[in-house]
């Protein structure tokens, strides 16, 4: 099964139990100075960090980056509680192996590598990591309900520091209101990936950067623990690339025939802003499947001053206290999202 589901499935835990200790894990995986360098100053928090390179990590590596790979790096740098918590926490990781009889780590800088698994040569460094934007989808009803735009009292207009101020941070914290809620947060689901006809189901995540930490980054990652491959799940920090425009990978997700539902992150501060209400009315005119998170604001105030269409849908309402969102609220919201992917 954790083959199935990818090694991403591992790297909330990980970054919430290293967090400090990132760089050694990072020097075992083979980045180097300049590239430990590039992480540490584009990332506000070790926790970050560390996520930042795990995911850089598994972009570079592919295939070849495995939990096996991964679990022989932490215990060379001495996280032996990391290890056990992974395998208290998901049973697959029992029959692993903490060292030996594992595949050979490959490097995230150079294919060819030496005995432990260190590039020969570590003259590359990484390019400063593109802004992310923190997108959620939001979409409409399969049915086909429309709704006139949302109206234009925002009059904010798309600067580039403002779009990338609107994705630069995290925060969430739900509180669940739809059934199918997990209690243990345990991912379970890889048989019940979703596909369809012209291709895999795929959802969207419209949000607020200043939501992320707290609710948008361990939801993502809790939808794609449960099953969702990653490549499904159009979130900013994965899925707009070095070299990709974040206008053009934007409105490519969108336009996407296979995104089937948008998850839209309601705060205040996502309301604010310009480019989630971009992608909304997007979505609206592609009547696609909505799943709205009313996130520290009430469905009433969100159809009275953003949008009615988006009120009167079915989804979760989540108080905002400014701390993270309890883990198994975040298990049952991303399982309801999960399931409602599957049955589209």
């Amino acid at each position: 099964m954790a083959a199935r589901q990818g090694v991403q499935k591992y790297f909330f835990y990980i970054k919430q139990k290293v967090a400090a200790d990132w760089k050694d894990l990072a020097h075992l995986l083979g980045f180097d100075k300049p590239d430990i360098g590039n992480i540490e100053g584009r990332n506000r928090d070790d926790r970050s960090r560390c996520m930042d390179m795990l995911e850089e990590w598994k972009k570079r590596n592919g295939n070849a980056a495995t939990i096996g790979v991964l679990m022989e790096a932490l215990s060379e740098a001495g996280q032996q509680d990391v290890l056990h918590g992974l395998k208290n926490k998901y049973p697959e990781l029992a029959t692993q192996q903490e060292t030996g009889g594992q595949p050979q780590r490959q490097t995230a800088l150079q294919p060819q590598q030496n005995r432990r698994g260190q590039p020969v040569s570590s003259h590359h460094t990484t390019q400063p990591k593109q802004a992310t934007r923190g997108q959620p989808p939001s979409g409409q009803p399969q049915y086909g309900a429309t709704e006139q735009p949302m109206s234009s009292h925002d009059t904010t207009q798309p600067t580039q520091e403002t779009w990338d101020q609107s994705y630069s941070d995290t925060s969430r914290q739900p509180q669940q209101e739809t059934a199918g809620a997990s209690s243990t947060g345990e991912a379970t689901y890889a048989s019940d990936c979703p596909v369809c006809p012209n291709g895999p189901k795929k959802l969207f995540i419209v949000h607020s950067g200043e939501d992320k930490d707290s609710l948008v980054d361990p939801l993502a990652h809790e939808i794609v623990g449960q099953g969702v491959p990653m490549e499904h799940v159009f979130y900013d920090k994965w899925s707009i690339g070095y070299t990709q425009g974040i206008k053009q990978s934007i409105n490519s997700a969108i336009q996407d025939s296979c995104c089937k539902l948008a998850v839209v992150v309601l705060s205040e501060d996502m309301m604010k802003k310009y480019w989630p209400r971009k992608e909304i009315e997007d979505f609206l005119m592609r009547r696609i499947r909505f799943f709205p998170i009313f996130y520290g604001v009430e469905p009433e105030e969100v159809r009275k001053d953003y949008s009615p269409t988006l009120a009167d849908k079915r989804g979760v309402v989540i108080p905002k206290t400014g701390c993270r969102v309890d883990d198994n609220l975040i298990a049952g919201t991303a399982s309801s999202i999960r399931k409602i992917l599957r049955d589209l």
